[in-house]
């Protein structure tokens, strides 16, 4: 994974102890193929167990917003899907902070 910092990748643990990070990189260099020009990818968002529920994925998400916005990106994308699934985001808590289909 280190190797992808030079491709403009971002990994952001939280301060909290345990699995809480966002891990994200310009959709042009994104391991997934994406038509997504001068678009932000967040590759994952994962907040495990016990922290869930209290504002850390919202916390890691603005983080992504802010950064996204200060280099000049269009938007962000993600991978979802209609249901809660244990490896992609939750689609209702994209819905909730303004993420489309």
């Amino acid at each position: 994974m280190t190797d992808r910092f030079e491709d403009g990748l971002v990994f952001i643990k939280s301060s909290v102890r345990g699995k809480c990070f966002i891990e994200y990189i310009p959709a042009k260099n994104a391991w997934i193929p994406l038509d997504a020009k001068n678009f932000m990818y967040i590759g994952c968002l994962w907040v495990s167990g016990s922290l869930k529920g209290h504002g850390y994925s919202s916390e890691l998400l603005n983080m992504c917003i802010e950064d996204s916005k200060k280099k000049g990106m269009d938007g962000i994308c993600i991978l979802s899907t209609k249901k809660k699934t244990s490896y992609l985001a939750d689609p209702k808590f994209l819905a909730y902070k303004g993420f489309s289909v």
